[in-house]
């Protein structure tokens, strides 16, 4: 294959990988405004409390299996970096069930602070993603 049909084809994923990874989390984050805005009442927030781990399940899933794969194939470089990455993901995890936990005893005020700093460590992690990846495809394929 002519290295300028491999040069599109790396670039043209990594395009996709990008658009693909900035929807879904806007679309996540359309989901943590939800449960900010439910975090008065004890039945809503559960709801969408169990709205947000199944898109967090889907959406580390996608990363974990999809993305980062792909991305370490194409530059093994970044294997540690997003190893480190994919790792928070599971922390994510635990202060949702936290968050869970809290509401579930009523404590909506805990919930309320438990939720903002949820909140705010997946918007640095979202941020790091995107900076990567962003980096990613305004760089020159140094393929062969």
């Amino acid at each position: 294959m002519p290295a300028e049909n491999r040069i599109g084809s790396k670039r043209e994923a990594e395009s996709r990988m990008d658009d693909g990874v900035f929807v879904e989390h806007r679309g996540l984050n359309a989901i943590l405004s939800e449960v900010r805005a439910s975090l008065h009442d004890r039945h809503a927030s559960a709801g969408a409390l169990e709205r947000l781990a199944g898109a967090f399940d889907v959406h580390f899933a996608q990363e974990d299996r999809l993305y980062y794969p792909a991305i370490s194939s194409l530059r093994p470089e970044l294997q540690t970096r997003l190893r480190g990455i994919s790792d928070r993901h599971a922390g994510f995890r635990a202060q949702l069930q936290r968050l869970h936990t809290l509401v579930e005893e009523g404590a909506l005020g805990a919930a309320r602070d438990a939720f903002e700093s949820l909140a705010s460590d997946f918007e640095e992690h979202e941020r790091e993603e995107e900076q990567l990846l962003a980096a990613l495809s305004r760089e020159p394929d140094m393929a062969p």
